[in-house]
């Protein structure tokens, strides 16, 4: 698709150096997809923190034994056991 942006010569200039190209199209082209990539990864990093908050596990934790009070590391020739 094609599409007509106003830019100054300025930000032209700056596009083409953060891009590495050296025609204008192909340099927006790789700005805009730079920049969409950019939106995706934040959308998913939004969507991990949110869940790191507690989003994933709705039930309250509850406490565990020790290993060793379910009688977990032992030996079977341990006497305590």
């Amino acid at each position: 698709m094609k599409v007509t942006v106003e830019l100054s010569d300025q930000e032209m200039v700056e596009i083409l150096n953060l891009t590495g190209e050296r025609k204008k199209g192909p340099a927006i082209r790789r700005l805009m997809e730079a920049a969409l990539q950019q939106r995706r990864r934040a959308q998913i990093a939004q969507r991990f923190s949110s869940a790191a908050n507690g989003a994933w596990n709705s039930r309250p934790t509850r406490p565990t034994k020790s290993a060793s009070a379910c009688g977990l590391g032992r030996s079977p020739h341990d006497p305590a056991a």
